[in-house]
């Protein structure tokens, strides 16, 4: 195959790897340079690559390289075979505009007259061939004539050619290479004469090759100044397939924005089949969102489409396979509004759930329950108004409802005076209304965008909040409860407030026993970091501030934002599974500003450090455990003892590392605290709520359960008492 000169990475989602701890990060290094696929969209099929798009129909291949927004518009390509002669010779003649191509995995091809043209889809772009089965009839160089329809710019470039806007970039077309049955090859030549080109192979290789013979250029993307744009990236989680999808929009020109997604295996963090393609465009389609249904195990992605960047919009959805690289067709959900209605998605935790909450703009702020069937296209079911009022902005919902099927929607509204307020409603699964509008918060120096997870019970908002004096921000987060109908607040907790700095643009996810806040610190102009927190439900920072970096430590790749974060523990109840994923935008801080996406895992609790057991036990003491990592802000941690006699009494004995008291056969633990525990069953626990403080990190202690009223008395101090061994434990993070 022909090689072509590097491309950077082109339009990719590039996993970062080496996130200092103490957030656990977990393995995920995988660069997703490769994605890539085709599929029918809107009837026709589309191919795409990190770089470029391309389109079958009408006998024709329309190849659009992705130059990012420093183009215009889109600069296509476009391929019609007319003809392949020997000389006077007729071989095959064009490819017919009615004729539709057959699609066979990631090849597109159309027979023509005994030959095979082909397009294998790849990474680095078409590769365009022609097969032929048996030897061409008639004599001399065997040539393949093709009219190309483009406003580039033909230039030789060695045996290539580019087609080229200056500047911008374009299309190269690889060297033409011929390859028999025996595995001979042969460079040929290729000729642009006007608005045609033509591959050329040799007579002398064509009369002594073994057949079947491919004559083999390459159609890719030429970047003249860096990769392709792709940004504003979400993503969100299927349980039952245990896979994450990551949607993003992908810039091809100024006017042209593709939304594309891609599949991720939760647990290795490898990419799942060829990238999905949710809209192909050529209108721009922007801000992706997506949800997992985990009723039909199919994801739900909304976003917003014009043919004009000053709208008028359309909010469409598509429904896409967990399972598999499957889009269905798009629908409308609604159409014509005339302001941004930047929708954003919430998707149904339960195994029944069958449908998905859009919240937009539109003359307020406007909820629609969408409905994604097992097959087929994603369908409006009902829409309700949560509220009319003309002035509320940015509207923000929690990424699921739980399984009780309760979704918090936040939103600003700009107030007569110099104040903003942020206000909510929950709503059902089914849009009721189930309290009434309420201000969480108001003041002059909120900053107009809010994000908020939850449980369906217990929700937090995070949000910006301008410093007192000046223009730059802080994060801060709220707790919020529901309760028969009515909200209860917490505090506004700041989560980074470091003076003179400005954070901003939040997310946040819930990831059980923590949630994670993902947000934007700004450091210089055109260097901005995305950084992270992980908190407890109170609001308190449990770790110390994450800065992910991104994997391009190039001074010209210092933008990191529009962080997005979900978790994985309302869709994954019936196991352990506290991790979640985020991911951002990492730009290049020179024009015109291309950017990559990034993926990094997070995970709520790190594996801490094992248990040491001391040894000590005698008698029936029952044998010591721990429930889960002991590590800062793991408020679910219990000590554990199974295998106690059915009448005895047990009680914990907590204390700190020190040498035992001996008594007879046992050694105890120099108590602390000692804790009376109800004997179930022959087990007991006690809830210790580890501190959601990073300063707790490395605090040791020791247990050890008593038994009392036991069969055994080998201890002469405490008669009819056994002891479990004695377990040491070091505080993680």
């Amino acid at each position: 195959m022909n090689t072509l000169l590097p491309i950077l990475c082109a339009g990719t989602i590039l996993v970062a790897a080496g996130a200092q701890q103490p957030m656990r990060q977990l393995a995920m290094d995988a660069t997703i340079a490769g994605a890539c696929g085709v599929a029918r969209v809107d009837d026709t099929l589309t191919a795409v690559g990190p770089d470029y798009k391309a389109r079958f129909r009408h006998g024709t291949i329309d190849f659009v390289p992705a130059l990012g927004a420093r183009a215009e518009r889109c600069l296509t390509w476009s391929f019609r075979l007319t003809s392949i002669r020997r000389s006077a010779t007729l071989v095959a003649g064009g490819t017919d505009a009615a004729e539709e191509p057959n699609l066979d995995g990631n090849r597109v091809s159309w027979v023509r007259d005994g030959v095979v043209e082909c397009y294998d889809v790849r990474a680095e772009g078409l590769e365009q061939s022609f097969v032929f089965a048996a030897r061409p009839a008639g004599t001399g160089d065997l040539v393949v004539h093709g009219e190309v329809t483009t406003e580039l710019v033909p230039r030789p470039c060695g045996r290539q050619w580019l087609f080229e806007c200056a500047g911008v970039g374009g299309v190269r077309l690889g060297e033409v290479v011929g390859i028999d049955a025996a595995g001979r090859r042969v460079v040929g030549t290729s000729r642009v004469l006007g608005s045609s080109v033509e591959y050329v192979l040799p007579a002398e290789f064509v009369d002594a090759a073994a057949y079947p013979l491919v004559l083999d250029p390459l159609i890719a993307t030429e970047l003249a100044v860096a990769p392709a744009d792709s940004r504003l990236p979400d993503c969100a989680y299927d349980h039952t397939s245990k896979r994450w999808l990551v949607v993003w929009q992908q810039q091809f020109s100024l006017v042209d924005v593709d939304v594309r997604a891609l599949r991720i295996d939760a647990d290795t963090a490898m990419p799942i089949g060829a990238v999905v393609i949710v809209d192909a465009g050529p209108e721009p389609c922007t801000r992706p969102r997506v949800a997992g249904i985990a009723g039909v195990d199919r994801f739900l992605v909304v976003y917003q489409r014009s043919a004009s960047l000053f709208g008028p919009f359309d909010v469409r959805a598509c429904a896409v396979d967990a399972a598999g690289a499957l889009a269905s067709a798009n629908s409308t959900l609604v159409s014509g509004l005339g302001q941004e209605p930047r929708p954003c998605v919430s998707g149904e935790a339960s195994d029944q759930g069958d449908s998905g909450i859009v919240v937009l703009e539109d003359g307020g702020i406007r909820m629609l329950k969408v409905v994604v069937p097992t097959t087929g296209a994603a369908g409006l079911f009902a829409s309700a108004m949560l509220t009319p009022s003309n002035f509320a902005r940015e509207p923000a919902i929690s990424r699921s409802g739980g399984v009780v099927g309760r979704h918090l929607v936040t939103w600003t509204e700009a107030t007569f005076g110099s104040d903003t307020d942020v206000l909510a409603r929950v709503v059902s699964r089914d849009l009721s209304l189930l309290t009434p509008l309420t201000v969480l918060m108001g003041s002059s120096t909120i900053d107009g965008q809010t994000a908020v997870d939850g449980d369906g019970t217990e929700f937090v908002v995070a949000h910006s909040r301008r410093e007192p004096s000046g223009t730059l921000r802080d994060v801060r987060a709220l707790r919020v409860e529901y309760a028969a109908g009515v909200l209860t607040l917490g505090t506004d907790q700041p989560i980074e407030a470091t003076p003179n700095q400005d954070e901003f643009a939040p997310d946040i996810a819930w990831l059980g026993p923590k949630y994670c806040v993902a947000f934007v610190e700004r450091q210089a102009l055109l260097d901005d970091d995305a950084c992270a927190w992980l908190i407890d439900a109170s609001c308190t920072t449990c770790n110390a501030r994450i800065r992910l970096q991104g994997v391009d430590g190039t001074a010209n790749s210092n933008q990191e934002w529009a962080p997005r974060v979900a978790g994985r523990w309302a869709f994954a109840q019936n196991g352990f599974n506290d991790d979640g994923l985020i991911v951002s935008t990492e730009s290049f801080t020179v024009p015109p500003f291309l950017g990559a996406v990034l993926a990094q895992r997070v995970q709520a609790l790190g594996p801490g450090s094992q248990p040491v057991f001391l040894g000590g036990a005698c008698g029936n003491g029952g044998v010591p455990a721990i429930s889960a990592p002991f590590v800062v802000g793991n408020a679910d941690f219990h000590f554990l003892v199974s295998g106690l006699e059915p009448g005895a009494v047990p009680v914990l004995d907590l204390g700190l590392p020190a040498v035992p008291l001996p008594c007879g056969a046992c050694s105890l633990l120099p108590p602390v605290i000692l804790e009376v525990k109800a004997n179930v069953g022959g087990t007991a626990s006690s809830l210790w709520a580890v501190p959601c403080d990073p300063g707790f990190a490395g605090f040791q202690l020791e247990f050890q359960w008593l038994s009392l009223l036991t069969s055994a008395s080998p201890c002469s101090l405490l008669p009819g008492a056994s002891l479990s061994e004695r377990v040491a434990l070091t505080a993680g993070i």
